[in-house]
């Protein structure tokens, strides 16, 4: 990112950090389960303490499955006739999309895993690898909670592993040839956070016509972002009064230092949507899926030069777990 970030784990995993108090008493784990387990009882004792509903849930994955188990697992999902026929109600939505430009390539953000079949990511890798053979695009994968086995599969699989760290970094080349053709980046971005869609977007801010992005979980035609910025500094200040932070409302959040999600805001009220169908096997999935794109003919949203810098959204982004 342009900004330092937290070290923090992914948000649609539901996961929470160790409360610093427990440092001190912290042990090394036998195992990569062990540790999930010993977070998770060190949690639950915290917010019992406090009274507090425990909604956490523990972090995946919970172990490193080996590459072979993935593989069995993966090809299940890939030949499922219910995810090939789904494939290519997708296909038939991009190429409309396309309006007869190329598809230069594919970035997969924050998929999550994919190492046990109950996992979303399974069948979302699924459709992902379908539209990989079909545009014969490459395919660039970028989720910080990869483990190691899944890396090496996707490394197996023709897909490249991500080594940028910034999220602001625009994925569009600028060779000639790419312009003259006029090929389009697909960043496949299924239930990802509110900051990393306002990253993709303030990145391209200059070439949106060129990029689809597929929102899973987030209409950005029905989002209201300045209600959820608002309850989310309401909910980080808890009292503005008390803590010297100055309050925004609603007039506030068109100005830049209150509105971490401007590029977002400006891009949802101009682009056009094209919803995906419903994936019967399993609606969450998919779940209100859709992809966005600008029309040829549709005017570029103003978007500031300013870098985005996150304060209540920076506990969506997250780079690489350590």
């Amino acid at each position: 990112m342009g900004t330092p970030l937290r070290d923090t784990q992914r948000p649609n995993a539901n996961t929470v950090q160790m409360p610093n108090a427990y440092a001190h008493r912290r042990q090394e784990p036998k195992s990569n389960a062990d540790a999930i387990r010993q977070l998770r009882k060190k949690v639950l004792r915290r917010f019992r303490r406090r009274g507090e509903k425990v909604t956490t849930i523990i972090p995946y994955p919970v172990d490193e499955v080996p590459v072979e188990r993935i593989d069995m697992i993966m090809k299940n999902a890939c030949t499922n006739s219910e995810v090939i026929q789904y494939s290519q109600q997708i296909i038939a939505l991009l190429l409309k999309s396309l309006s007869g430009r190329q598809l230069s390539c594919i970035w997969a953000l924050g998929l999550g895993s994919f190492s046990h079949s109950y996992c979303p990511g399974c069948d979302q890798l699924a459709v992902l690898l379908q539209l990989k053979y079909h545009f014969g695009c490459e395919v660039y994968f970028q989720e910080p909670c990869s483990t190691r086995t899944e890396k090496r599969w996707l490394c197996d699989h023709s897909i490249c592993l991500s080594e940028t760290s910034d999220l602001l970094e625009c994925r569009v080349s600028d060779d000639d040839d790419d312009i003259n053709n006029g090929s389009v980046v697909l960043f496949y971005a299924l239930h990802c956070g509110h900051a990393i869609y306002n990253s993709v977007i303030y990145a391209h801010r200059k070439k949106l016509k060129r990029i689809i992005i597929a929102v899973s979980g987030n209409n950005l035609h029905l989002m209201d972002l300045a209600a959820r910025q608002l309850e989310k500094r309401e909910d980080s200040v808890g009292s503005a009064e008390k803590s010297g932070v100055k309050k925004c409302n609603t007039t506030d959040l068109e100005t830049t230092d209150c509105n971490e999600l401007e590029a977002l805001s400006s891009y949802s009220k101009v682009c056009t949507m094209v919803n995906f169908p419903v994936f019967k096997p399993n609606f969450a999935i998919f779940n209100d899926t859709a992809l966005h794109f600008l029309p040829q003919n549709a005017p570029l949203p103003e978007i500031s030069e300013t870098k985005p810098n996150y304060e209540l959204f920076d506990q969506e982004v997250v780079i690489e777990i350590s």
